[in-house]
């Protein structure tokens, strides 16, 4: 089986960086549903179904639709990551972020953070 050091859906890049999944969402993405679903068909085949620490950068997202968000809150998706931390520096992204925090409310351990540092060492002390 060949190892794969990244993938790119139409909303996000998949890839590991020192043993932490990064998805990073791409510049001006409008998530709706239909792509939630894709991202998580091949987020299951890249990390092998096995749960994993997430950095999420959501700085460039531009829109999540409601049912997007709660899907990436379901069961199914958080299921996959033992931690998540959000990455974002943007007052738009800002918004979506907490609105998926505090309404979707995220079965993994989920936190936002306005530095890869921060997040990095947050995920550090979840097990």
């Amino acid at each position: 089986m060949a190892v794969i050091d990244k993938i790119e859906t139409k909303t996000v890049v998949f890839f590991y960086e020192e043993g932490i999944l990064n998805i990073n969402f791409k510049e001006d993405a409008d998530v709706q549903l239909e792509n939630a679903q894709e991202n998580l068909r091949i987020r299951k085949e890249f990390q092998q179904e096995e749960k994993v620490k997430v950095l999420s950068d959501v700085s460039l997202v531009w829109n999540v639709s409601k049912e997007a968000r709660a899907f990436f809150a379901s069961k199914q998706v958080t299921d996959l990551n033992i931690a998540m931390a959000m990455i974002t520096n943007s007052l738009t992204s800002k918004i979506l972020a907490n609105f998926f925090m505090k309404f979707n409310k995220p079965a993994a351990p989920t936190k936002m953070f306005n530095s890869k540092e921060k997040a990095i060492a947050w995920l550090a002390t979840v097990d």
